[in-house]
């Protein structure tokens, strides 16, 4: 796989491209990125280091986007800046421009758009790179479960802790990363130390509460008990991610750590004493060896 930027020129033969925002690369995207296997000799994806909405949290990172693609075999990655100059571009700039890279095939959704200020639909873009001779390819809805998957109904999902039903349309888990940081240290106070994983501020996260997740640590994979939220039985005001790690007893600091998110086992509670909320986690971490031990029988 080779990752362009740029204005490279595109050297595999006859190449076609998928075009989108491809936040969470959900059963939609997968559809679009199928369709420009299936169009062209070569095939990849156009990718912003930044999502096209300002300010939006994303359900996949920028890194986590391109293992993904990897994962899913694309020949290559053409990696934009969506800067002033490319949000600005004319729909005869972009076509232009998707000329100048070599491209042969556009694959997109039915809901694209582009151009200044997402002034061209689907039908315009390609009445514009028919000029050009490049052929576009229209991916319908992927509906699943009565829903239409889109990035947005995901992120609604994820925000009210549903990501186990998130999950499914992205055929993977949700997956924070970050370093760890030294934190108050209450958890290890109770008995069940914790990791602070700072995943920046651009990272959506699922509604608060305790899941179960799988963490990844070097080579080596770990079942966590993960809680996201404000810590309230210690009047906490800062919204975090805290792992408590089962099997691993090692230094963390200044580690990256990488936590694939599956189920909330419950929601966020204010304990009225540090015994109750000891016996809690207690509960919490039973059900996760019991979790853990269904998924490693799947």
């Amino acid at each position: 796989m080779k990752i362009y930027y740029s204005k490279d020129k595109i050297e595999y033969q006859f190449p076609a491209i998928a075009l989108g925002n491809f936040d969470g690369v959900h059963l939609g995207h997968q559809r679009v990125i199928e369709n420009a296997k299936n169009n062209g000799k070569s095939f990849g994806v156009l990718l912003f280091r930044q999502h096209s909405e300002k300010n939006i949290k994303v359900i996949t990172s920028f890194e986590e986007k391109i293992r993904i693609l990897t994962d899913i075999g694309v020949d290559f990655i053409y990696v934009v800046d969506f800067d002033d100059n490319f949000k600005n571009m004319s729909l005869q700039e972009f076509a232009e421009f998707l000329y100048n890279i070599g491209i042969e095939v556009v694959s997109v959704g039915y809901d694209y758009r582009c151009a200044k200020g997402a002034s061209a639909d689907v039908y315009d873009l390609s009445a514009e790179l028919n000029k050009y001779n490049i052929k576009t390819v229209i991916a319908d809805e992927v509906i699943k479960d009565d829903v239409v998957v889109k990035s947005t109904y995901i992120r609604d999902l994820i925000k009210c802790g549903e990501v186990d039903k998130a999950n499914i349309l992205m055929t993977r888990p949700l997956r924070l990363s970050g370093e760890v940081t030294e934190g108050l240290k209450n958890g290890r106070k109770l008995g069940f130390p914790t990791a602070n994983i700072d995943v920046g501020n651009i990272q959506l996260l699922p509604g608060d509460g305790v899941y179960c997740a799988i963490s990844y640590i070097g080579d080596d994979t770990y079942p966590a008990m993960v809680n996201i939220g404000k810590n309230p039985t210690f009047d906490a005001d800062k919204r975090t991610v805290e792992a408590h790690i089962i099997g691993y007893d090692g230094v963390l600091y200044g580690e990256n750590v990488k936590i694939d998110i599956f189920e909330r086992i419950r929601g966020e509670i204010k304990f009225n004493s540090m015994d109750e909320l000891s016996k809690q986690i207690k509960h919490d971490r039973e059900y996760l060896i019991s979790w853990r031990e269904k998924l490693q029988c799947i």
